[in-house]
């Protein structure tokens, strides 16, 4: 079985085969910008 899916702003298709996993598109915002370390050596924005 085979399935193919047209990824539009990218603007190609994929095929997929058989049984795979794809990965959830990424926010936009990344963590990683609130991440800081303040005067004490304190992370902070991790969680």
């Amino acid at each position: 079985m085979s399935d193919i899916i047209p990824k539009v702003g990218a603007g190609f298709l994929v095929v997929m085969t058989g049984t795979v996993l794809t990965m959830p598109g990424l926010p936009k915002h990344p963590a990683a910008n609130d991440i800081d370390i303040d005067a004490n050596g304190h992370i902070t924005g991790l969680f």
